[in-house]
């Protein structure tokens, strides 16, 4: 069977006798395509970040809560601070601060309320603070 024949099959051809799509099937693909689009756009937005082996450690030893909000709040955060032209970020919680590698998305380290009190953060250039979620 021969390309024509099968795309006549698929697409009837319209009266200038050029092949074209039916209106609905076109709609279809227009609203799939937005589709895609958005949610494309939504896993880049909240595209994870990733713990570094020092960050990890740091997490474990200092016993402080990583949820999966709290992750989503970062990935949120790092997002914004990609948008900004940031390079190494802190983001600051009420309970707890982490710096970041923004174009890595990777958590350099993390430190509790006990490890911030009279500390300095070098070698960033951005800060985020994270607005903990009311309970």
């Amino acid at each position: 069977m021969k390309v024509r024949e099968l795309m006549t099959r698929v697409v009837p051809p319209s009266s200038e006798g050029t092949l074209r799509a039916p209106p609905a099937t076109r709609e279809a693909a227009k609203a799939s395509f937005a589709s895609e689009l958005k949610d494309a756009e939504r896993r880049q937005y909240l595209e994870p970040v990733s713990l570094s082996r020092h960050a990890e450690q740091r997490i474990m030893e200092r016993g402080i809560e990583l949820t999966v909000d709290r992750l989503d709040q970062i990935a949120e955060a790092v997002s914004t601070l990609h948008g900004k032209g940031a390079t190494n970020a802190l983001l600051l919680a009420q309970r707890d601060a982490f710096v970041v590698n923004v174009p890595g998305r990777i958590v350099v380290t993390a430190m509790g309320s006990d490890e911030m009190q009279d500390r300095a953060f070098t070698n960033i250039d951005s800060a985020y603070i994270i607005k903990d979620q009311e309970v």
